[in-house]
């Protein structure tokens, strides 16, 4: 039910859901939290998972609670897409890699050397989907692989999930700056996602970089090809933080 949906969320500790159903608009929320009377707040995006089989799968967020969703059937799917596009909203690639039935990357053959022409639908590419982390790597690659091709898509990362165990909210989540009492609502979503680029996928670990004062997702200077990276980590004490990796041009 919504109520146990948002008592899942209330339990992981997070500020803010973003509910995107297959193919539906996600029922009355609001009433669902009123329901359980939390002791602190809990806000609600309402997007919708476009499902299109065969092809992908595309969250646009937000989208409004009274309309109906998208319709997919008897549709050209670059058509249902391209259609989601809107200055006010974020459209982010689900699970690129999921197979041939849900992972657009597979459907539309991306290679080092292919599908160029296949993109530019989305903004942002679900790097991180679900708990499984042996399943991050594909998508990662071809994250990577694309930044050096001149595409610059935002890394995001969500939980995914179908059920309140065994796929519990929150593993990952995408996390995004904001000022002083600045609200999170589906403007800052948008606006970190879409226009800065400033978003931290995360399963535990805090990671924050700058490169001469350019943080995520913006382009800094590197003279003569060289650049100094800061970087801090904070962490709870059982999350292992003893290694760091650092990729650079996809290597």
């Amino acid at each position: 039910s919504l109520a146990d949906r948002a008592a899942s969320n209330l339990a992981e500790g997070l500020d803010v859901v973003v509910a995107t159903d297959h193919n539906a608009i996600a029922a009355d929320w609001r009433s669902a939290i009123a329901e359980l009377r939390p002791a602190r707040p809990l806000s609600v995006i309402v997007g919708d998972e476009v499902s299109i089989e065969r092809f992908g799968h595309f969250s646009v967020i937000p989208w409004a609670a009274a309309a109906a969703a998208p319709e997919v059937h008897g549709r050209m799917p670059s058509d249902v897409v391209c259609a989601l596009d809107g200055p006010d909203r974020v459209i982010i690639l689900n699970h690129p890699r999921a197979g041939g039935r849900t992972g657009y990357f597979e459907n539309v053959g991306l290679d080092e050397k292919n599908g160029a022409s296949l993109l530019g639908y989305f903004d942002a590419i679900e790097i991180f989907s679900g708990k499984d982390t042996t399943r991050v790597e594909p998508a990662l690659r071809d994250w990577l692989s694309l930044l050096d091709r001149g595409f610059g898509f935002t890394a995001v990362g969500g939980s995914d999930s179908h059920l309140i165990a065994g796929q519990e909210v929150g593993w990952p989540r995408t996390c995004i700056p904001t000022t002083g009492d600045q609200p999170i609502d589906a403007a800052a979503l948008v606006s970190a996602i879409k226009t800065r680029h400033e978003a931290l996928v995360t399963n535990g670990p805090f990671v924050r970089v700058s490169v001469a004062g350019h943080g995520m997702g913006q382009l800094a200077p590197a003279p003569r090809g060289r650049a100094k990276l800061d970087v801090e980590i904070e962490a709870a004490p059982w999350i292992d933080v003893r290694r760091l990796e650092l990729f650079i041009n996809g290597s």
